[in-house]
């Protein structure tokens, strides 16, 4: 039988039916509505026994507090929302010229101190302490989240396992402090964090003398609870203790500011150490970045028996890769050492585990986050004779050119549906490290569509970059593999006169204009096209570099440049093949490059 509604009424009817002598009941009026409501109420139970069963299974479970709530079975906690990260330059000298000396008192930079976009739409505030010194020549760095800081003061009851609740699901996931204070807010003793640090557990913990709590997220994972000791493990609050906590609530991935020049305010009076408040001018040289969500239950579901397996530590590849992709910050890495590249004949190299790590938004991790991980996440869980060695993220862009004969439909239709097809595949959020690109494969999903009969399609390696005043000079990623090695199968070489530039303006608000190609290479040099002009061309074929310039694109900001090529191997083959020849290397995706003919029959 099917446990539904009709199915259940069916069953109920049938079993009624086989009480009597008659061959079938015929069920109306007044018995039928009774029948009716019984088995409502009975699929309505059996809807909620499957609903609660699944619920409780961690692989079936499909609401995030199911599994929130059986976390700390793997001594997990789940993550919160993190603040993009980064930093501003402060000056007294509102041009921030370089050669500027600041001849005042030193000025104290407190942590908490607020910094704002133009309109105030857009808060950072300082992660530390910083000293603007007197003789600082040019500018002074400081250390920013986005987010705006709070605060508020809690009296206690003196209960044991005392709790209070910040009501937001935007409260950052490390920046929350807890202080003793007195009547006048002065710190008289800072708690010691607990389930910050994933080892450490405050219900093990044997410490009557220090505070502690721990910060957790309600299994809704829309409020955090503060915990204090309970008294006989851990010391408990007194009754009227005065607890100050000082946290910032963030955007999360939303408060990524990817525009340099957009904090330009200073929010917070700043003092110098005679006491006179002083002018501070401020700025983002840089994006302020990496900013991330709370944990979705997909990754919850994932990381914590993950971790809990590699006990915390990383020991394997898998561990590194595990622990290191359960920050909020990392959405994909990949782990190699010496070994792996037959590269044992540096001494240095010996203890170092090599790192390359990408953003939820596709791009390198910033040198902050990095050195952040490294220090404040990484650190108390890896040996100590291991020496992380951060390498740069090579992406190389699948850009497609080809022609479709189609089966009745939309042209526009059919580009979307193939480049949504190709994205899915070669997109740096769905493709992995070092997995090459073959003619087979892309060729293989176009053909898979429904609407294609067949198609005629190239695939070229792409590389965005950016200029140097107006003279273009850019060495090609996946160049020689190996020098050294004599199989020609394993060289990579640039495939002569496939080079061809790309160039893409800022439509306004952000949005990207049609890409246009403005030269391409024709018997060893490169011409402009499209009523561009290339000067100054000159390729290295043995170096794989490329110097240009483009005499009408004259401004440096708004627009981006794509390279186009393809690679041969030594014995001329390959060609329509993307060869990735180190662990650093992923391919993505950008369509706005992607160029199909779409032509239908039928």
């Amino acid at each position: 039988m099917q446990y539904d509604y009709d199915g259940i009424l069916e069953e109920l009817e049938t079993q009624l039916s086989s009480k009597s002598n008659w061959r079938k009941t015929i069920f109306n009026g007044v018995y039928r509505r009774i029948n009716e409501a019984v088995s409502y109420v009975i699929s309505k139970f059996v809807y909620l026994t499957e609903f609660l069963f699944s619920e409780s299974s961690w692989d079936q479970a499909t609401q995030i507090e199911s599994l929130v709530s059986r976390t700390e079975y793997y001594w997990y906690n789940p993550y919160r929302k993190v603040g993009a990260i980064g930093e501003v330059s402060l000056s007294a000298d509102p041009t921030f010229s370089a050669s500027y000396e600041y001849t005042g008192s030193n000025v104290i930079i407190s942590q908490w101190d607020k910094f704002s976009d133009i309109n105030n739409e857009t808060f950072v505030y300082a992660t530390a302490d910083t000293i603007y010194y007197k003789n600082t020549v040019g500018d002074q760095a400081i250390p920013v989240k986005e987010g705006v800081p709070k605060e508020f003061v809690f009296v206690a009851k003196g209960l044991a396992s005392e709790q209070l609740v910040i009501n937001s699901d935007s409260v950052d996931n490390t920046e929350v402090f807890v202080y003793l204070v007195d009547a006048n807010n002065d710190t008289l003793a800072v708690f010691i964090r607990t389930e910050q640090d994933v080892t450490s557990k405050l219900f093990f913990i044997n410490d009557l003398v220090n505070y502690h709590c721990s910060i957790k997220n309600s299994v809704t994972m829309d409020s955090v609870v503060i915990t204090f000791g309970d008294g006989v493990k851990s010391r408990s609050l007194n009754l009227d203790d005065r607890i100050l906590v000082k946290y910032a609530t963030t955007k999360g991935a939303s408060g990524n500011i990817t525009n340099t020049d957009t904090i330009v305010k200073v929010k917070d009076s700043l003092l110098d150490t005679d006491g006179n408040e002083i002018t501070l001018y401020v700025n983002n040289d840089e994006s302020i970045v990496n900013g991330s969500d709370s944990e979705d239950i997909e990754s919850i579901r994932y990381n914590a028996p993950n971790l809990f397996s590699s006990g915390y530590r990383c020991g394997g590849y898998d561990d590194w890769i595990t622990i290191l992709e359960a920050d909020s910050r990392v959405y994909k890495t990949k782990i190699w050492s010496t070994d792996d590249v037959a590269d044992d004949t540096e001494p240095t190299n010996q203890n170092k585990v090599f790192v390359v790590a990408i953003g939820a938004d596709g791009e390198e991790l910033s040198t902050i986050v990095k050195t952040d991980l490294v220090i404040n996440y990484v650190k108390p869980l890896k040996s100590p004779t291991e020496l992380i060695s951060w390498q740069t993220l090579n992406k190389i862009f699948a850009v497609f050119q080809g022609t479709v004969n189609a089966t009745n439909t939309i042209t526009t239709t059919a580009k979307l549906l193939i480049n949504e097809s190709l994205n899915d595949e070669y997109d740096i959020l769905n493709s992995d490290f070092q997995v090459n690109v073959y003619e087979s494969n892309y060729k293989s999903i176009i053909n898979e569509l429904s609407f294609v009969n067949y198609h005629n399609t190239d695939l070229y390696n792409g590389e965005k970059f950016e200029a140097i005043g107006q003279i273009y000079n850019h060495t090609i990623l996946p160049s020689v593999l190996d020098t050294d090695d004599a199989t020609l199968a394993n060289q990579i070489y640039l495939l002569e006169d496939t080079i061809e530039i790309w160039y893409r303006a800022d439509a306004g608000s952000g949005d990207l204009a049609t890409a246009v190609r403005v030269g391409y290479e024709s018997s060893g040099t490169i011409i402009g096209d499209n009523g561009y002009t290339i000067s100054d061309p000159a390729i290295v074929r043995n170096l794989n570099t490329i110097t240009f310039s483009v005499d009408e694109i004259i401004s440096l900001s708004d627009y981006e440049m794509m390279l186009l090529y393809k690679t041969k191997d030594g014995n001329g083959e390959f060609t329509d093949d993307i060869r990735l020849p180190q662990a650093d290397f992923i391919t993505d995706f950008d369509d706005g490059y992607n160029q199909f003919t779409i032509n239908v029959t039928g």
